[in-house]
């Protein structure tokens, strides 16, 4: 009984902690493609934050599944995610205006809160491996996005044309 009561909290250790970082892995993947961090006041994000607060209450509805009807498979955390990032999806709908962001936006983050979710409750051996690989991901995505925020400025060549021949006759 004691083995199995660590192994229980070894195992909620794991959801917590990489569903934690999916849910950073998440704020941070749309800040690739936009070249705008999520913290920043003008983000134009808006949309994938509520996507990525989707993820975490599909999570919460996976942990409630869990803990009532015990453990969760692959194929369960997909359709209850995809029925999450759904409803997320609708309230897009809902705003006025509606928030803009690029399509490829929304599919890459449905598509990675999606396998992030069935990865995290099928896995059951190599769970520290994982855990350091997504943390070694969220880190680097974490890198590049301060990289972009920070780091030197590129300054771009501005070629100005101008017709100097009239210049002399206005």
């Amino acid at each position: 009984m004691i083995a199995h009561d660590s192994t229980k909290r070894s195992s909620i250790n794991f959801l917590l902690a990489w569903h934690l970082l999916g849910f950073a892995l998440l704020l941070l993947l749309p800040g690739i493609k936009a070249h705008v961090a999520f913290w920043v006041a003008d983000s134009p994000v808006y949309a994938a934050n509520i996507l990525a607060c989707a993820y975490l209450a599909g999570v919460a509805i996976l942990l409630c599944i869990r803990a009532v009807a015990g453990p969760v498979g692959a194929a369960t955390a997909i359709v209850v995610m995809i029925a999450a990032l759904g409803a997320g999806c609708l309230s897009f709908l809902l705003h006025k205006p509606v928030p803009d962001v690029p399509r490829s936006v929304i599919a890459a983050m449905f598509a990675a809160a999606v396998v992030l979710a069935a990865i995290g409750f099928a896995l059951r051996r190599f769970t520290a491996a994982a855990l350091i690989v997504l943390t070694l991901i969220v880190g680097a995505v974490g890198a590049l996005q301060l990289y972009r925020v920070y780091g030197p400025v590129k300054l771009k060549t501005q070629v100005i044309a101008a017709n100097l021949s009239s210049a002399f006759y206005s």
